[in-house]
């Protein structure tokens, strides 16, 4: 709708006596029966890619990501997306999770066999933007819109979800909601970390010349693996 119309409407409605009836109450928010294949429709049609772990191999789903995106290493975020999502692994280092380094996986020919072998890298902001997939665990997943939510806390920062070309999520099952009042009304203010980031997909934007341009904010490829 144009300018002028928007305030002659404006106008028109300031100028009346009639009473304006206001809403008594949000909208209802939706109740999807098959919450997984509604985001999994919400997630590619904004350019994701969806992985069923639940029925799929996590290591062949892994080896197929690094395949498609030609490498062949995986740096992930916290040891709990291991025990979470049903990864299991060793490493080369007992101490390897209590010392502030990035934890890596190698995969020769870019093939994933379990149990995962863990190593480590240097931490800082140089190695973090060489870094090329990264893989972390979602708080929640909305169905509605395809959209992941992830908690920034102490030692979760947004760099190794954020700088990396690709990002795997692994999303469990009973964490996957059909809205957003149904997350937020599980959130804990001042107990799930110091903020949420919910993501919709690849990073994107249009703002320059209207042209689709992706990997800006972002990753440029975006997947995400529901877990049991």
């Amino acid at each position: 709708m144009s300018r002028p119309r928007v305030l002659q409407r404006i106008r028109r409605a300031c100028g009346s006596n009639e009473g304006v009836v206001l809403p008594q109450g949000f909208p209802g928010f939706p109740r999807f029966e098959d919450r997984v294949g509604v985001f999994r429709k919400e997630l590619e049609a904004v350019g994701g890619v969806f992985f069923d772990g639940r029925s799929q191999d996590l290591g062949k789903i892994l080896t197929k990501i690094l395949q498609d995106t030609g490498q062949t290493e995986i740096y992930w975020e916290e040891e709990k997306i291991f025990s979470k999502h049903g990864l299991s692994y060793r490493l080369r280092l007992p101490e390897l999770f209590s010392t502030p380094k990035l934890v890596c996986s190698y995969h020769y020919l870019g093939k994933v066999v379990l149990p995962l072998t863990l190593g480590a890298r240097s931490h800082g902001k140089d190695q973090l933007a060489r870094i090329q997939i990264s893989a972390s665990s979602a708080s929640f997943g909305i169905a509605e819109t395809g959209t992941v939510v992830q908690t920034v806390g102490s030692g979760r920062g947004r760099l190794l979800t954020v700088l990396p070309e690709s990002h795997v999520v692994f999303l469990a099952e009973a964490d996957l909601f059909s809205s957003p009042d149904e997350v937020f009304s599980r959130v804990r203010l001042g107990e799930d970390g110091s903020a949420l980031t919910l993501t919709t997909g690849p990073s994107r934007t249009a703002d320059i010349g209207k042209v689709l341009v992706k990997g800006v904010h972002g990753p440029r490829r975006w997947f995400v693996i529901l877990t049991e």
